[in-house]
């Protein structure tokens, strides 16, 4: 509709990476009712971007929403998309 994910970059001022992450440098940040362990980083009610397991240690990624744009969209393999979530998360 805005004429493919480049234009759309533009047209909202995303030059880097970094300037994508930092579009949810806002999520709602709630514990999980059903897994107390776990921490829920949300942008919309129903959706969860991450999830922060405390017990583990581990970080787990919408996919669809962070990791594909990464990967498709600024052509990052996983061990840059991996190194720039870490430095954005240090940052926000």
């Amino acid at each position: 509709m805005v004429g493919g994910s480049e234009n759309l970059k533009k047209l909202v001022g995303i030059k880097t990476p970094m300037d994508f992450l930092h579009l949810f440098d806002d999520l709602n940040v709630v514990q999980s009712e059903e897994t107390p362990d776990w921490t829920l980083f949300k942008y919309e009610k129903r959706t969860k971007l991450m999830v922060y397991n405390r017990l583990r240690n581990i970080v787990y990624i919408n996919y669809y929403k962070f990791w594909r744009v990464l990967e498709y969209d600024f052509y990052l393999n996983d061990s840059e998309i991996n190194e720039l979530i870490l430095e954005w998360l240090d940052e926000v």
